[in-house]
């Protein structure tokens, strides 16, 4: 049945004084853990410490004491990228690609920090330490020496001129053996260790990209042509003694009791007898699921740095039967990000990650957040509801998935019901003679799906409502022994049905109500009774839980909504680019924005959250948890003036790479003039928008056909204000 709403009022969103384009009002960033691994390029060892560089999201401190099972306990980003990493003392010292020097303290592994950074000239590929001296290869810049007897300071002594392109050098007692490319092989004499000078220059097959040493004998990356052996007893005239061919490119070295590790890119870790140098044999192979990039030898085990499937722990105590003993996947937590989500279980954040399944978090305190676990989903994981230490998951293409997180460093599957495209779960309290648990599912090909879970070993699918089509959103109510349901229908509206017990499905009356546009996101009132419904390209529609769905309110958006959610008399909304936003709804009709957090200067939208304690909330963006403060905002009296909101006047897509969007469609202030900068200050375009503003006024296009790709300020003026948007062409 359809049903006409009855209108008790609305309020548009006024433009504040003073406008200014900012990052946050009223909300501070307290907290975050990023979730990204990139790329694992480089790896060192400290006990039972294993410190892994990633190209670009820091350094990674995981606890390998036991070998099985590593747990990632610290991360530092920096501000720096990473191709290499030494450790010494507690500290990490990192080759930093075009950043130069990293220094990491990790005196405290959980809360590890950047101490110094030191530019350097080129492209820093790699680094050893010889006291209190270190040598970097600066690719064509040659070597560069720093003292690092003050890890806190860093200081240049100089950079030694070289032939080549520098990739890896390698200690060996006095001299420094240095991979140089198409050049070849240099020996450094470094017995003034501060002023190092070039002895020899050997002309190598290939293009040495690793090297190795054990005494005078040098084991070469060379690229496409493999293993080269190096013999310089004499210095002065090293000769090129023996090899082994690879199937791919040579590209990180090490040696161990007689042994060559040979990081063979796709070809994985190839072990090489070399107790004749003259004659180097294949003893067997490790074929590593990434690009074997780096590698370090501990007692009969291979540490490896293996490009994008992370870091892995393999049993190389024979060679011709490689076993993995652990590994640490670098989890893509949010691939699928649009539909993250997270939930508080006492003092654990369980969140879930699209294909890199569902993740166990630590919060405890004033301490860092803290990775403990995850749990790989068979598809993508969307969304969870948790029970004590028992998660409900929906899979998009593996179903309802029930895992039991009470060993939190390593989540297991307890249970399932796979025949269904699961996107989001909600609980829907004990319903039915028997006071049975149930769980309800939206699905896109199913609908509305209500799972019955006394036995959550066995998830039992009881009822389907389908006669809409499929839904991706719903918000459960109880209602005494039965609770109303509403779903997301898409451009049927918004979807509502009441049901006691799911076993007696002939009671189902579904109702829709036209909202004037798709809703594809809808989401409870918590303990007040109204359902907010997301209206696609307009806002959010707050209806009142009684006989007629009466509208109470309406909220104008222009962006996206990934997710609401209220908590006394605040609605806490997750709207894409346009960042976290924080409503005071105590006078529905009146809705007043008192807080919001801003990610557009990163261009990381937000997609989700979960509330922790009154004034904390943890929000979902691409690659990251933030944790934020927002005490502040929740102080606002309700007849305080909104926060100031350049994003009222919206940009779209950004980045762009035609026609770049400008509406200004929230805003009840009248704009006077709306320019496109760029960051020289030159201006590109100007409308002149002061007059009448009616709904075909409200939208602009800027065609940026002639214009360079780059970085540009969009300046919106009006009588109450300035306010800016940076927007990124891309053709």
């Amino acid at each position: 049945m359809h049903t006409a709403l009855r209108v008790i009022g609305l309020c548009g969103m006024l433009l504040a004084a003073n406008v200014s384009a900012q990052d946050s009002v009223g909300v501070s960033c307290i907290g975050r853990i990023f979730h990204d691994w990139d790329n694992a390029v480089g790896i060192a060892l400290d006990g039972n410490l294993t410190v892994v560089a990633t190209q670009l999201s820091g350094v990674h401190f995981l606890d390998c004491s036991v070998p099985e099972q590593p747990v990632q306990i610290g991360t530092c980003r920096g501000n720096a990228s990473s191709e290499a990493v030494v450790v010494r003392d507690e500290f990490a010292y990192v080759a930093a690609g075009p950043d130069g020097l990293a220094i990491y303290d990790y005196s405290e592994p959980r809360r590890p920090t950047a101490v110094s950074m030191l530019p350097l000239r080129g492209r820093a590929w790699d680094i050893v330490l010889n006291g209190d001296l270190a040598y970097l290869a600066l690719d064509v810049e040659g070597i560069a020496v720093v003292d690092v007897a003050n890890p806190a300071e860093p200081e240049l002594l100089m950079v030694l001129d070289t032939v080549g392109s520098i990739r890896k050098i390698a200690l060996a007692e006095d001299y420094l053996v240095v991979a140089a490319d198409t050049a070849g092989v240099m020996i450094l004499d470094i017995r003034n260790p501060r002023r190092p000078e070039v002895v020899s220059i050997t002309f190598v097959p290939g293009q040495t990209r690793a090297v190795a040493v054990d005494g005078r004998i040098a084991y070469l990356g060379a690229h496409s042509r493999g293993l080269q052996v190096l013999d310089f007893s004499n210095p002065i005239a090293p000769q090129v003694v023996g090899s082994l061919a690879t199937p791919d490119n040579a590209i990180g070295m090490a040696y161990d009791e007689g042994r060559a590790y040979i990081c063979a890119r796709s070809s994985g870790l190839r072990i090489a007898d070399v107790t004749d140098p003259r004659n180097p044999m294949l003893l067997g192979i490790f074929d590593s699921p990434g690009n074997a990039r780096d590698v370090v030898i501990r007692e009969g085990a291979a540490y490896l740095a293996d490009l994008s499937a992370g870091f892995r722990i393999v049993d190389v105590t024979n060679p011709a039967q490689t076993r993995v003993i652990g590994f640490y996947d670098t989890p893509d937590y949010i691939l699928n990000p649009k539909f993250s989500s997270a939930v508080l279980s006492g003092f654990f954040l369980v969140v879930t990650k699209g294909e890199a399944g569902m993740g166990i978090i630590q919060l405890a305190g004033q301490q860092p957040p803290l990775n403990l676990g995850n749990y790989n989903s068979p598809g993508r994981a969307l969304d969870v509801f948790t029970s004590g230490t028992t998660a409900y998951m929906a899979d998009d293409s593996a179903g309802l998935r029930v895992v039991s997180f009470a060993n939190p460093a390593s989540p297991r599957s307890v249970g399932s019901y796979g025949q269904t495209q699961a996107v989001q779960v909600k609980y829907a309290g004990e319903l039915g003679a028997m006071a049975a648990p149930y769980m309800l599912v939206a699905s896109p090909a199913a609908g509305v799906q209500f799972f019955d879970v006394s036995a959550p070993e066995s998830p039992q699918l009881v009822l389907t409502v389908d006669e809409l089509g499929g839904t991706r959103s719903l918000a459960v109510f109880r209602m005494g022994n039965s609770c109303r349901v509403y779903w997301a229908a898409g451009e049927r509206g918004l979807a509502t049905m009441t049901i006691s017990d799911p076993r007696q499905p002939d009671q189902v009356q579904v109702r829709t109500f036209d909202l004037g546009g798709p809703v594809y996101n809808v989401a409870s009132g918590g303990e007040v009774d109204r359902v907010y419904a997301a209206v696609d390209g307009s806002g959010i529609a707050i209806l009142a839980i009684d006989r007629e769905e009466s509208l109470l309110g309406f909220i104008e958006l222009t962006g996206p909504v990934h997710k609401m959610a209220q908590r006394g008399d605040h609605l806490h909304v997750a709207n894409g680019e346009d960042g976290y936003r924080l409503f005071d709804l105590s006078a529905p009709d009146a809705p007043n924005e008192v807080g919001y957090y801003d990610f557009d200067a990163e261009f990381s939208p937000c997609l989700g959250f979960t509330l922790l304690a009154d004034n904390v909330v943890a929000v979902v963006d691409t690659g990251s948890i933030r944790i934020l403060d927002v005490a502040e905002a929740m102080r606002v009296e309700q007849n305080a003036h909104p926060v100031p909101k350049d994003h009222l006047f919206a940009i779209y897509p950004n980045p762009f790479n035609a026609a770049l969007t400008i509406s200004y469609e929230g805003l009840q202030a009248k704009p006077t003039r709306i320019g496109i900068y760029n960051l020289s200050g030159r201006l590109i375009r100007e409308w002149d928008v002061e007059g009448n503003l009616g709904v075909a006024g409200r939208r602009l296009t800027w065609d940026a056909a002639d214009a360079a790709n780059g970085t540009y300020w969009v300046w919106m003026e009006s009588s109450q204000g300035i306010a800016l948007k940076k927007v990124v062409l891309l053709k």
